[in-house]
């Protein structure tokens, strides 16, 4: 007698229970698994991300995981060109966030890629303590306009004298609320570009040291590896 095969259900095949009805109204359209892009989506390997996202997503936190999966992707595919990488990509499932490495792309593509990745990649290991120190300094510049940002503590019933007299400013509290909040939403995304400029370089530094060491060095632990670095 033969044995059913179970497996995970498809994206779009997932069921909800009653309690979440509605739930996707929470998220950007591009969130959401749909019809219109099911053989892309169906093709790639989806999973909990529940380093980043653990918990059920409130909608307004969505704006944090958007910021580092532009971020990411952008390096890997459109900056230093990493051949095979192409990102990640996003999906929300019933509130949960799942997601994917994307496939690699077509040959012709890697081939371009390698191209970038040779020149651009070699130039970073090359100058890293220097490139390093930059890095340090814009970063730290980006968390100071951070903390500098003036955010008014309260709506006014009425906008002081001082606003309207001897010409009126012209904007005022709701205003300078929305501008602070536009500032601190655009540091947000500044600061995962940031962020991931280097890290994926370092990673993969450090993937090659490991691979030299295991070929020089049969049968080296990991930890003695890690120690090395």
């Amino acid at each position: 007698m033969e044995m059913a095969q179970k497996g995970f259900p498809k994206p779009l095949e997932v069921e909800y229970p009653p309690e979440l009805s509605g739930w996707e109204e929470m998220y950007p359209p591009y969130y959401i698994f749909s019809e219109e892009r099911r053989e892309w989506e169906e093709r790639q390997f989806w999973y909990h991300d529940k380093i980043h996202a653990p918990d059920p997503m409130y909608p307004w936190d969505l704006i944090f995981q958007e910021a580092w999966q532009i971020a990411l992707s952008q390096f890997n595919t459109r900056v230093f060109c990493i051949p095979p990488a192409q990102g990640v990509a996003q999906r929300m499932v019933g509130c949960y966030m799942y997601i994917c490495a994307v496939e690699p792309p077509p040959e012709e593509i890697v081939g371009k890629k390698a191209e970038f990745f040779q020149k651009r990649v070699f130039y970073v290991f090359e100058h890293y303590d220097e490139l390093w120190e930059k890095w340090h300094k814009k970063f730290t510049a980006l968390g100071k306009e951070v903390q500098e940002l003036k955010i008014p503590q309260e709506l006014p019933q009425f906008e002081p004298d001082e606003g309207v007299f001897p010409a009126p400013k012209g904007y005022y509290t709701s205003y300078e609320l929305i501008e602070a909040y536009d500032k601190l939403i655009d540091a947000i995304y500044k600061g995962w570009q940031y962020h991931f400029e280097y890290l994926n370089l370092a990673y993969l530094a450090y993937l090659m040291f490991a691979d030299t060491c295991r070929k020089l060095f049969p049968g080296i632990s990991e930890s003695t590896i890690g120690k090395m670095v």
